[in-house]
């Protein structure tokens, strides 16, 4: 069960990484007619990278000087080294200027540094709320209580978080917009949910059934079908992306389960969701300007169903193009244990 529940997980993330790179195909190579696909893929694919890395903060941070310090020293390797060689290489190649590491962090590379931001927020609540609960937590009969506080309690930090975050843009708005606090905002919540889903067993398994799963497609396709129309409502936007979310775990649950041996899909999707931070890193390098295809793009708006498909097929097979030199680039700089830790974040050993 604990294999299946990691290839799982690795196949999640390799979806994720994929429609981060067919995404930032339409939004960077294309920039072409609107898209529903690209409306599809930026409702859902950030959200899935945070409610992953939220499944894995199961364990609680040691609350020790040392184990404060082996937490945060781990998140500063992993998210933040990186951003100091890539960001500021890919910053040069683009203008031809340096800036400065802030400045080149919350670019095109903000996702690892919002994460970073994410996992602060998520840490700070979790210490308020240890403070708080360790006198519940130590009694057994108290349990049930202390799982209610708990998950209220993560709960209402993702509220707190929204609120003192919209607070902070009434103060001084360019500041916050720099510091890419609004993603934080936006983001922190599948965060809490993922740690939840993984840290409860019972709803673990209610999300992974097929009914789940139907639930989560139905009601995505027509609050998707709502907000095209034009029609608007509160946490809209919260509520298309937790169903999207709840479809792309239930699918990928089920479709494992049922899978009589591990398919190829299976190990593609595995590979990519093991190296996906690096892939994260990379595939900027390598996505073409794909201008010369814009124009007849625009020419098929009078057959919508057309343009769909040449939108889908342009997107697979362009995302494909550029992860072969992404692939094959993070294989030959990972070989070197040096060039792992500065460039991924990966440990020396």
């Amino acid at each position: 069960m604990a294999q299946q529940r990691a290839i799982e997980f690795d196949v999640l993330k390799g979806i994720a990484i994929l429609l981060v790179v067919i995404g930032h195909v339409y939004r960077t190579s294309l920039q072409g007619a609107y898209s529903a696909l690209e409306d599809i893929i930026y409702t859902v694919h950030m959200p899935l990278f945070v409610l992953v890395s939220g499944y894995f903060t199961q364990r609680p941070p040691t609350w020790t000087r040392y184990g404060v310090y082996s937490y945060w020293k781990g998140k500063v390797l992993r998210l933040l080294l990186p951003l100091l060689f890539i960001a500021e290489l890919h910053s040069i190649i683009i203008s031809g200027e340096v800036g400065l590491p802030l400045q080149s962090m919350v670019g095109s590379y903000w996702f690892t540094y919002a994460l970073f931001l994410i996992f602060g927020v998520f840490f700070f609540a979790q210490g308020v709320l240890h403070l708080l609960l360790s006198s519940v937590q130590k009694k057994e009969q108290t349990q049930n209580l202390y799982t209610k506080l708990y998950v209220a309690g993560l709960f209402l930090s993702a509220v707190i978080a929204e609120l003192l975050i919209a607070y902070l843009y009434t103060l001084n708005s360019r500041l916050c917009n720099g510091l890419v606090l609004y993603k934080i905002a936006h983001l922190y919540k599948y965060l809490v949910l993922g740690h939840i889903i993984g840290k409860y067993h019972n709803l673990n398994e209610t999300l992974r059934s097929e009914i789940a799963g139907v639930i989560g497609f139905i009601g995505f396709c027509v609050l998707f079908l709502i907000r095209a129309l034009g029609y608007t409502f509160p946490l809209q936007d919260t509520l298309l992306t937790i169903l999207g979310l709840g479809f792309i775990y239930s699918a990928t649950c089920q479709a494992i389960a049922t899978a009589q041996e591990e398919k190829k899909w299976i190990k593609v999707l595995s590979y990519l969701g093991r190296i996906s931070l690096p892939i994260y890193f990379i595939h900027y390098f390598f996505l073409p300007d794909l201008a010369f295809l814009r124009s007849y793009e625009e020419t098929l708006s009078s057959t919508p169903i057309a343009q769909f498909a040449f939108q889908a097929i342009l997107g697979l097979a362009t995302s494909g193009i550029v992860l072969v030199p992404t692939l094959l680039l993070i294989s030959i700089t990972r070989t070197n244990k040096y060039l792992r830790f500065l460039l991924y974040g990966e440990p020396l050993s």
